[in-house]
């Protein structure tokens, strides 16, 4: 997903792009719950973010603790 995508799916995401990526993205980054398509340049015009393993894993708990 894009950056763009991202905050439209995120119901607490700020309003601002820059304010998003500095409180969301970078910091999903640097923890390796997200990665990113073009690691080498974060401004790439094609630049996407995907779930790591890590990101998976956290995923599937989270969605298993709604259930209960």
């Amino acid at each position: 997903m894009t950056s763009s995508e991202l905050q439209l799916v995120t119901s607490l995401s700020p309003k601002s792009k820059q304010l998003f990526r500095k409180q969301f993205i970078y910091p999903s980054v640097e923890a390796g719950l997200i990665a990113m398509t073009h690691p080498d340049n974060p401004r790439h015009p094609q630049q996407k973010y995907y779930l790591t393993e890590l990101g998976l894993a956290v995923l599937k708990v989270l969605t298993k603790e709604e259930k209960i």
